[in-house]
């Protein structure tokens, strides 16, 4: 890859001192206070040139664009399955315990039940890091 780009493009061109500018509605970040942690973490890598390099290689050729958000889609698409199926489980379960004999086993009476299916789901709205929805 010799490729020659333009520095002030480059990640290694990211002095901190001159802010992000925008032309022609193209981003380009001069500044890692308004970039993300992949970027910083790029910024430090051995290989950072060769690496956007090859990334603008990808990013400017549609064949191989498409092929890369589908493999992203083919990647993601599972997961995002297995986190809502997980996430029904854990709603089920809650029902299912009270088909199970939790009133029983726990001596709930009259709406205690329904008071800790309630808070369950307030536990939920009040740390919302812990819902798989919400990461």
């Amino acid at each position: 890859m010799s490729a020659e780009m333009d520095p002030e493009k480059t990640l290694a061109g990211l002095d901190g001192r001159k802010p992000s500018q925008s032309q022609n509605g193209t981003v380009t970040v001069a500044n890692l206070v308004d970039a993300d942690e992949a970027l910083a973490f790029l910024t430090n890598h051995p290989r950072t040139v060769d690496i956007e390099i090859e990334g603008n290689v990808i990013l400017d050729d549609p064949k191989q664009l498409r092929k890369l958000i589908r493999k992203i889609d083919l990647t993601i698409a599972p997961l995002l399955a297995a986190v809502y199926f997980l996430q029904f489980l854990d709603k089920t379960t809650l029902s299912y315990t009270a088909v199970m004999g939790i009133r029983d086993d726990t001596h709930l009476k009259g709406q205690d039940y329904s008071n800790l299916s309630m808070l369950f789901y307030i536990g939920t709205l009040l740390h919302p890091q812990a819902s798989p929805l919400t990461n």
